[in-house]
């Protein structure tokens, strides 16, 4: 599983990595020269989605995160428990 997170916009992105006072400004022209590059590659992702409120982007975190808990092909003993439904069984 794979999620990309997309700013809202150019600008915003730019204000988040000064807003962190983390980087240089050499630093952060350096990021926003290579996002539109690192943009480009979300169609390879699972999830997308744009982080315009934190909270509704944690939300949709563990959203996906509880999806991906009951994937069909993670839940081990699925096919033995299925089976025993459908003979009957009480599981």
């Amino acid at each position: 599983m794979a999620v990309f997170v997309l700013p809202p916009s150019m600008a915003a992105l730019e204000q988040r990595l000064r807003t962190r006072a983390q980087d240089s400004d050499d630093v952060v022209r350096g990021r926003m020269a290579k996002s539109a590059d690192e943009m480009s590659h979300w169609p390879e992702y699972d999830y997308v989605f744009v982080n315009r409120d934190i909270a509704e982007s944690v939300r949709q975190v563990q959203s996906i995160l509880s999806a991906e808990r009951i994937r069909r092909e993670r839940l081990l003993g699925l096919a033995d428990f299925v089976n025993r439904l459908r003979a009957g069984s009480q599981a």
